[in-house]
């Protein structure tokens, strides 16, 4: 990401591992051999990923959601691997 992101590591790995997402990137992205499609860059920029805004609190508190819980998965597998 850019120095000049405002969103998390944490909010964009729980979109990016959303399965609406995944399907998108699906329709968009070039099918290739065995079932695989393509997440080149190109793909990746088309993604309607939402840019969490202060000013609209009912969305900003969903992507504070998002954040918390891949905060929390984070956490149970790192302590699994323990």
């Amino acid at each position: 990401m850019k120095n000049d992101t405002v969103i998390s590591y944490e909010y964009l790995l729980g979109l990016l591992n959303s399965s609406v997402l995944d399907k998108y990137l699906k329709i968009i992205s070039t099918a290739l051999r065995g079932g695989f499609y393509s997440y080149e860059n190109k793909y990746i920029n088309q993604l309607p990923i939402y840019i969490p805004n202060k000013d609209d609190q009912e969305k900003y508190a969903l992507c504070q959601n998002i954040e918390e819980m891949v905060k929390k998965v984070l956490e149970y597998k790192k302590e699994d691997e323990h």
